[in-house]
C-alpha cells in the first residue's frame, strides 16, 4: 500500500532509527526495509555494511493501514523533519517497487 500525499490526505510515515553502540560496525550499517501490501506486513533487517541481508529480520510484525488506498503515486525518502541533534548519514539507498496485475486493486 502506498499512500496519496496530497493535502487533503493525512500522511503515512516510518521511522526507523538504528541507535549505534559498541558492537556496531565502525564503517557503518546497511538497513533493509520490505513491506508488502498484498500481505500488509513489515520487516527490518540490519547488518555491518557490506555484509549480505540477514536470514532474520529485526522487526517482523504485520503492519495494516485500514481505509488508506492504493495510489500510483508517492514521496519516497528522507527527512529531518523536527528531530534535533540528530545525524544522518545516509551514503546511498534503493527503492524497488512490485507492480500489483490488473488495475491495482487488492482483491
Amino acid at each position: 500500500m502506498v499512500n496519496s500525499y496530497g493535502r487533503r490526505s493525512p500522511n503515512v510515515g516510518l521511522n526507523i532509527t538504528v541507535s549505534a553502540n559498541r558492537t556496531a560496525a565502525p564503517h557503518g550499517l546497511t538497513v533493509w526495509i520490505e513491506y508488502s501490501a498484498v500481505e500488509h506486513h513489515l520487516w527490518v533487517y540490519v547488518a555491518a555494511a557490506g555484509e549480505a541481508r540477514p536470514a532474520k529480520s529485526v522487526i517482523d510484525l504485520p503492519l495494516n493501514l485500514p481505509g488508506r488506498r492504493i495510489t500510483q503515486r508517492a514521496f519516497v525518502g528522507f527527512f529531518a523533519g523536527t528531530v534535533r541533534d540528530a545525524v544522518l548519514g545516509i551514503r546511498d539507498w534503493n527503492l524497488t517497487v512490485d507492480r500489483i496485475p490488473g488495475d491495482g486493486r487488492l482483491q
